[in-house]
């Protein structure tokens, strides 16, 4: 005889937290498939296999019914305080998600051991909740490309400007040095032409 695989070693959540609320429908479902699940909370086989093994959270408005199917206990009424703190836990997690209000009907209707499992199914969702965003989070600031160091970037930028403007200078400085040392050249020239010319009249006045 093959035996069943064991669902609470094949939980598949992306956080434990979401985990942890898959072996809270597990413990409660005590027993109860994906099968069983389709038909006992109105939901497809294929979702209550992702509730079952943590892929997927559980919707808010599902906590309700599957409390108050699976849940039996005792028939003790849960308190009125007690209920009404719940009722307002479990609304935040609906009106979140845009889904229908948990009645005050409803809510007093629970026993006492279903107000037990309903506040700790609440409590799973929200941190499973608030460990996927944090999570999504995380995952958006690596994907995120780090900031170009800006003011070193423009110290740089400067100090090659800088050196360039350096350089100009020091080409137009040798350009005019040669342009001066070219005219003194040609005055020289010229002076000692003059010299000799000079120099042939003064000998043919003799």
């Amino acid at each position: 005889m093959v035996e069943a695989a064991d669902p609470l070693s094949d939980l598949q959540g992306e956080t434990e937290q979401a985990n942890e609320l898959a072996r809270w429908l597990l413990r409660i479902g005590n027993g109860a498939t994906a099968r069983d699940m389709e038909k006992d909370l109105h939901i497809s086989r294929t979702l209550a296999a992702e509730y079952r093994n943590g892929s997927k959270l559980i919707r808010a408005d599902l906590l309700h019914p599957a409390v108050t199917h699976y849940c039996s206990g005792l028939s003790v009424p849960a308190p009125a305080g007690r209920t009404r703190a719940l009722r307002q836990e479990l609304n935040k997690l609906l009106l979140k998600d845009a889904l229908l209000e948990l009645s005050q009907e409803r809510a007093e209707a629970l026993t006492a051991a279903q107000a037990t499992a309903l506040e700790e199914g609440v409590r799973l969702l929200q941190a499973a909740k608030a460990a996927k965003a944090a999570k999504a989070a995380a995952g958006k600031a690596r994907e995120r490309p780090a900031p170009v160091p800006v003011v070193r970037q423009r110290a740089g930028s400067d100090r090659v400007a800088e050196l360039a403007l350096r350089l100009d200078d020091a080409r137009q400085m040798q350009i005019d040095a040669l342009q001066q040392a070219r005219v003194a050249q040609e005055r020289v020239t010229a002076l000692e032409m003059l010299v000799g010319q000079l120099q042939e009249h003064k000998l043919d006045s003799r």
